[in-house]
């Protein structure tokens, strides 16, 4: 009976592992500092097992070559040795694959899925938009001495106190 159960069990793991099609496009997106990045994996199947190809739109590096790939155990491994680059990830049960993404001795996490990813909005306080929160006004200094005229902004806060002053030249 035992033998029964494991015999059951070893075929529905196999029929499992090998009804999982990890071919077609899988989109990433690679969270590094500053920026995010979109990846796509091209895999398909092959007498052998897998080849693959990895595209980078956002830097406009499309069909780059991967060393190897392979999937085994629901796990995705695939490498591309001349960019120091191993993606590392496992499929789950909503079809999604769940891994790190490593280059050059960093690991960033990184999730891939059939559909497309939306990058996140990102919010950047160095490049403000209109209204300001502060008054801003061009100035200038004309320097009769030396017969030039220094520009500059000035920008200071909308409400009453004191406050430090920087000057940048």
């Amino acid at each position: 009976m035992k033998q029964t159960i494991v015999s059951i069990l070893t075929i529905l793991t196999t029929l499992t592992v090998f009804g999982q099609d990890i071919s077609g496009e899988w989109n990433g997106l690679l969270n590094v500092p500053g920026k995010q990045l979109s990846i796509v994996f091209n895999i398909k199947k092959v007498d052998t097992g897998f080849k693959s190809t990895m595209d980078s739109p956002d830097q406009g590096a499309k069909d780059i070559p991967v060393t190897t790939t392979s999937f085994e155990n629901s796990t995705l491994k695939l490498t591309i040795e001349s960019a120091k680059i191993e993606y590392e990830g496992i499929l789950d049960k909503d079809n999604k694959i769940v891994g790190n993404f490593k280059q050059a001795g960093h690991s960033f996490p990184m999730n891939l899925s059939r559909e497309k990813i939306e990058k996140e909005k990102l919010i950047r306080p160095q490049e403000p938009t209109k209204p300001y929160p502060y008054y801003s006004e061009d100035v200038t200094f004309k320097n009769e001495k030396a017969g030039i005229t220094l520009a500059g902004t000035l920008t200071l806060p909308k409400k009453e106190g004191v406050f430090p002053v920087v000057i940048l030249i």
